[in-house]
């Protein structure tokens, strides 16, 4: 997990402005397209639609290698599919993300 701070300012414009910040929780709401099956919030980014969570985490944090899933590190502090606020997310290698899910 980052212990960096950061701010929906730090990523790019067209980004930013579709991010509300919910004030009680902190969370970063994403207000723009959401993934109808997942409800996860998605954007058109490097040529190709993909979920925003994702996109904030590798402009921010870092990349995510091959085999990684990015996923809220608590899911009881923060339960929103919207949310992609980086210090909410971490990487987990995708069979360790499925256990989870159980």
């Amino acid at each position: 997990m980052s212990h960096a701070v950061y701010w929906p300012s730090d990523l790019p414009s067209r980004m930013a402005r579709k991010i509300e910040v919910d004030a009680e929780s902190g969370c970063w709401l994403w207000t723009g397209s959401c993934n109808r099956a997942s409800g996860y919030g998605q954007v058109f980014y490097q040529g190709k639609t993909d979920l925003v969570h994702r996109v904030a985490f590798k402009l921010l944090v870092g990349e995510i290698r091959e085999g990684f899933q990015v996923r809220h590190t608590d899911p009881r502090r923060c339960r929103h599919t919207r949310c992609c606020e980086p210090n909410r997310l971490e990487t987990v290698i995708k069979e360790e993300s499925v256990a989870r899910s159980d």
